[in-house]
């Protein structure tokens, strides 16, 4: 028997392989080359209508006048059942009754603290003034007493008595 030229054993050995991938290729094939007839690229496309101006990013409306017009609107409408705002908010503070919450020691003496709903906390010894027109009587270091705007005393165990509530500002 003769031997089978070089080519001729790599032909044999291709063969069944081609077989296998024809299925697949074939259609790739076709695929490029009709794309390569008839394909368009972005960079062949006409771009004529585009007007050749940048895009930039839009104006926004002012911030400060935009909250404005918002908060104009909640005090208008007065949302989720709310009352009206108050007309002085500096009165209404005032108005406000001081709580008191603790009782701080010091190298001096006694402080009473008390929250003011509104305006924040007042650090107060005994004879100072409150800012609702009371005055302090006493300040030890488990209880503090005082006069409240109305002319009437009140007195706060801190560790015994319930806390006092807080009164919101309508």
């Amino acid at each position: 028997m003769r031997p089978l030229p070089r080519w001729a054993a790599v032909g044999s050995t291709l063969y069944p392989t081609l077989r296998r991938i024809a299925p697949w290729l074939l259609p790739a094939v076709a695929g490029a080359l009709l794309f390569a007839v008839f394909g368009t690229v972005p960079s062949r496309l006409d771009r004529t209508g585009t007007g050749g101006s940048e895009w930039v990013l839009p104006d926004l409306p002012d911030r400060a006048a935009t909250a404005a017009e918002a908060a104009a609107v909640w005090v208008q409408r007065h949302p989720w059942g709310g009352a009206p705002p108050a007309e002085d908010p500096a009165a209404a503070a005032a108005a406000a009754a001081p709580v008191p919450v603790a009782i701080v020691s010091t190298a001096s003496g006694h402080e009473a603290v008390f929250v003011i709903p509104g305006a924040g906390e007042v650090r107060t010894r005994a004879g100072d003034t409150l800012p609702d027109g009371g005055r302090v009587e006493q300040v030890d270091a488990l209880s503090v007493a005082w006069i409240d705007g109305q002319g009437q005393r009140q007195e706060q165990q801190m560790l015994a008595d319930p806390p006092r509530q807080l009164q919101p500002i309508p």
